[in-house]
């Protein structure tokens, strides 16, 4: 007897494991959106993914496994501003934007205001600031490797799902037009919406993906193809680093847990 109560316990903390984990992969997609997203639309779309968070037990059914690779990468961005307080990097934000230079906060050891970033540093070298004082600046993205689980039908839609963001950072540095990989990513994106929403991962990360098509549109309409194409590669190259930013963080957990608990698979494989 005493021997069964001890393997019943040890299921019920496994599985308390993996809902943290899955928990965690969640959160990062959900917070993807939120940076992604212009001002306006963060608070509702933040309220969203917490209500979806909390009403949904269990993200993904485990009936599939697929290895996803984020690769190692390096970017560049165009640097406008470094500031210690958050207040006074949103003011000079707002400032920006309103004068017609479309940009976002990137935090790090400080907060820096950027307006354009590529996969490559001279394609920056001739970047328009608008007159601005400007600054290249480099930024390495880590590897990350992952496992995710879905239904067996469905893992190569999440696992193109989740390196679409980086395939979106190479098609910007190319010169596919704008509103044709607008339409290319809604199209491979809009579809999980409805064909799989008992996937709280897979729907977040489409719906964010939706949304900054829509974020584009719109910069496109408002201030011209330069602005939006700017402003589209270094949204998505933000993107990119909190998505692995967030899943590294999760990843040293789950190995620090696995040190203490026997283990099966992990959903984020920490780095080799």
């Amino acid at each position: 007897m005493r021997r069964r109560r001890t393997r019943v316990t040890w299921r019920q903390r496994e599985a308390r494991r993996r809902r943290r984990r899955r928990l965690c992969i969640a959160a990062a997609v959900a917070m993807l959106a939120v940076v992604a997203m212009a001002p306006q639309l963060r608070g509702e779309l933040a309220a969203w993914a917490r209500r979806g968070l909390a009403a949904v037990p269990a993200l993904i059914p485990r009936s599939g496994e697929a290895q996803v690779t984020l690769p190692e990468r390096q970017i560049y961005a165009l640097q406008l501003g470094v500031f210690d307080s958050g207040e006074r990097a949103q003011t000079e934000l707002q400032r920006l934007t309103a004068d017609g230079v479309p940009c976002v906060i990137w935090q790090r050891e400080q907060m820096r205001i950027v307006c354009d970033a590529a996969c490559a540093r001279e394609a920056l070298d001739g970047a328009s600031s608008q007159g601005r004082e400007a600054y290249v600046i480099g930024e390495a993205l880590p590897e990350v490797v992952l496992r995710v689980e879905a239904q067996s039908g469905a893992l190569g839609d999440v696992r193109a799902l989740l390196l679409l963001p980086d395939e979106l950072l190479n098609a910007l540095s190319g010169e596919e037009v704008l509103t044709d990989l607008l339409e290319r990513t809604r199209s491979q994106a809009m579809p999980a919406l409805a064909a799989h929403p008992e996937h709280e991962l897979y729907t977040q990360l489409a719906q964010s993906l939706c949304n900054w098509c829509a974020l584009i549109e719109g910069t496109l309409e408002a201030q011209g193809e330069a602005a939006a194409r700017s402003y589209a590669r270094v949204t998505v190259c933000t993107l990119c680093y909190e998505l692995r930013r967030t899943l590294i963080a999760q990843s040293e957990e789950s190995t620090a847990s696995a040190q203490r608990t026997p283990s099966t698979a992990a959903e984020v494989m920490p780095p080799a």
